[in-house]
């Protein structure tokens, strides 16, 4: 079947005279697929999204591999976990072995450029800027105590519509934007428009994490609408990029991971948690090949984003990809159970996270209807049945015990694969901002 879609593909495009699709990958940091307006949320949040969604195909359970950015990004670009190439946390530079979505791109003839937000992803942060011939990385604004730490969305997407303009075809962009990730800072007008008083008590000021306080601030429907603001200003120069991409390209849109916004009194961090809050992101396809109007409940992953892109521009896979293209799914021929999602959280025990939270390392194994949470260290596990207690309160592993047995079993073959840890290039502005977000003592 993969086969045949790539077939179709290329047959439309020598009917077209043999262009091959230019190709957009947008990817938005720290953005939980449940408050967007276009996975349901209540609040307006991605009205762009919604019209990308729309011309589109909507995965409505796609989980993250890691909830730290280098990681899962390294994760998309690679389609390989991140216990292979070890990146495993942030900080790490992913090594020149492990082939990258751009490298492919640019053998394939495509030009090739990226726009990040972060200075988690500046090339001598991550090395994730293999393949590119432009890597866009000039941060502008403040945050973590860092002078030029990240650049906001607008500023990011003004340098890529500049890039796009009079750009010969075929061409493969990526973007990054950074907004959702804490400091919650949309600007007074948001965060009054997305305000919604829920009732909620006022946060312990021990909750809060100092990079993330704003002023007295103790609502946490303060910060919950400051969130959604954020999300909002992503969007919004998403509409802008999308635009100046034109209708013809081929668009995948997604995040690296979610948000905690008082799930399991987290708050505001994603870094150490492996719930829905910190895993679920919105995956969206759309452009040449893909239909339009679906909405998938299959359980898919982060790492099948490269080999779908792939496969509906028809081009060859990544070498040793474990993930899997998502054209079956697409049109409504897939068969079977679909594979089992693995992740993994804090690789480093000396993480510093000042709200007692329990930041020791763990992994887990999503199917659609299960996720096991695993300490190696300790040998502890919970089972969690996402049907019957989709906020993850109760471990059933006592009453389902041959559920739990099978899925550790799953989970101790993925942990099996390896423990790779790729050595850190970090300069002391890198670590600086590490210590800012927690990651470094």
């Amino acid at each position: 079947m993969r086969r045949f879609a790539a077939g179709l593909l290329l047959l439309a495009a020598a009917c077209s005279g043999g262009r091959r699709p230019d190709v957009l990958l947008v990817t938005v940091d720290t953005l939980r697929a449940d408050h967007t307006s276009a996975f349901g949320y209540e609040l307006p949040t991605t009205p762009a999204l919604e019209r990308l969604a729309a011309r589109g195909t909507a995965f409505l359970r796609c989980l993250s591999q890691h909830p730290e950015t280098d990681p899962s990004i390294s994760t998309i670009m690679t389609s390989r976990h991140p216990r292979e190439t070890g990146v495993r946390e942030n900080g790490a530079f992913l090594p020149p072995a492990f082939p990258v979505l751009a490298e492919r791109f640019r053998k394939e003839g495509y030009r090739t450029a990226a726009f990040v937000s972060t200075y988690l992803l500046k090339p001598h942060a991550c090395g994730l800027h293999r393949g590119f011939d432009t890597y866009d990385h000039e941060m502008t604004s403040a945050n973590l105590g860092h002078e030029r730490f990240e650049r906001r969305a607008e500023e990011t997407v003004d340098r890529a519509v500049r890039w796009l303009a009079g750009r010969a075809s075929p061409w493969f962009l990526w973007v990054h934007l950074y907004d959702p990730h804490g400091k919650y800072d949309p600007g007074p007008a948001l965060a009054r428009r997305f305000y919604r008083d829920r009732g909620r008590p006022d946060l312990d000021p021990s909750r809060i994490v100092p990079y993330q306080r704003t002023g007295d601030s103790l609502d946490p429907d303060d910060y919950t609408a400051r969130y959604d603001g954020e999300i909002f200003r992503a969007d919004r120069a998403l509409g802008r990029l999308l635009k100046a991409a034109g209708r013809g390209a081929l668009v995948a849109f997604t995040a690296d991971h979610g948000e905690g916004l008082g799930e399991h009194d987290y708050w505001f961090r994603h870094g150490s948690l492996l719930d829905r809050a910190a895993l679920h992101v919105p995956l969206v396809f759309a452009g040449p090949g893909v239909p339009a109007g679906r909405r998938v409940p299959s359980l898919v992953r982060n790492l099948d984003v490269a080999p779908t892109l792939l496969d509906l521009a028809g081009l060859p896979p990544l070498p040793g990809a474990r993930g899997r293209s998502l054209v079956p799914e697409m049109g409504g021929t897939a068969r079977g159970e679909p594979p089992p999602a693995f992740a993994e959280a804090r690789r480093r025990g000396g993480v510093r996270d000042r709200t007692g939270v329990d930041t020791r390392y763990k992994a887990a194994v999503t199917t659609p209807r299960y996720r096991l949470l695993l300490w190696p260290e300790t040998g502890e596990a919970r089972l969690h049945d996402l049907e019957a207690d989709p906020g993850e309160e109760r471990d059933v592993s006592a009453a389902r015990p041959g559920v739990a047995a099978r899925l550790r079993a799953l989970l101790e073959g993925f942990l099996a694969l390896g423990d790779a840890v790729a050595p850190p290039r970090r300069a002391e502005d890198v670590s600086r901002a590490l210590r800012g977000l927690g990651y470094l003592r």
